[in-house]
């Protein structure tokens, strides 16, 4: 009498090694993910520092004025004078300057980066960081 046995399942070692690769997959591409996010957000606040400190160059060379004001909304809206050169900046900021003075330093802070805490920019382009 012979048996013909034929495998319709996988056992549970099989199983147990699959989910162990998937969890050893996931430890290195989060981190990666991470750094990758926070790089990101990094270019982005500095293209936005960028534009507002264009926008405040040229509202001094305007006006002859040492300072803009401006706020922001969530949405990253711009009112006060500075929305004739920069109408809207990216979204989802915790914090933004509300004033850029000629030669002076201001700030954006967003959440995806340096865990919130505000990254200054210098009008000439310099930036820095508080950890």
């Amino acid at each position: 009498m012979n048996l013909i046995y034929s495998k319709k399942a996988f056992t549970v070692l099989e199983i147990m090694i699959v989910v162990s690769m998937i969890g050893l997959l996931a430890t290195i591409a989060v981190p990666a993910f991470k750094h990758i996010r926070s790089k990101t957000t990094l270019t982005m606040m500095i293209n936005d520092a960028r534009q507002l400190s264009s926008g405040a160059e040229q509202y001094f060379l305007e006006t002859g004025a040492t300072e803009i004001q401006f706020s922001t909304a969530q949405d990253g809206t711009i009112s006060g004078p500075m929305n004739v050169y920069v109408s809207k900046i990216s979204s989802n900021y915790t914090a933004v300057s509300e004033s850029i003075t000629d030669g002076g330093l201001f700030f954006l802070s967003h959440t995806g980066y340096n865990d919130g805490n505000p990254v200054f920019f210098s009008d000439d382009g310099g930036i820095s960081t508080i950890d």
